[in-house]
């Protein structure tokens, strides 16, 4: 669990910095942040998936509201994930991330 939470606080932080970098229009870093993010988040989400999610519902499987509780909870992230994923693939170039926030 601790390791969960260090990961999350690190995600924050890059998640942060990256905004940082876009409002001061430091694309090149931004997407490198973004690369680092993606990358971290991947690496994050499969621990969560294989290590979380299944230790609670193991843990609770006499309790099927819990259990439906976490299984909806894995869903939704997994939906999070996709999402950030599409995004990622179709703004890691740099000129793509320039026009993207250029017209948010």
């Amino acid at each position: 669990m601790k390791q969960l939470e260090k990961e999350h606080k690190i995600l924050f932080k890059l998640y942060n910095e990256i905004e940082s970098k876009i409002a001061n229009k430091e694309y090149d870093k931004a997407l490198k942040l973004l690369n680092e993010l993606y990358y971290t988040y991947k690496k994050h989400i499969i621990f969560e998936n294989n290590y979380l999610y299944t230790k609670l519902i193991k843990k609770y499987k006499d309790y099927d509201v819990v259990v439906n509780f976490i299984e909806e909870t894995k869903d939704e992230i997994n939906i999070i994930t996709k999402m950030f994923e599409r995004f990622f693939l179709k703004y890691n170039t740099n000129s793509q991330l320039v026009s993207y926030f250029k017209n948010v």
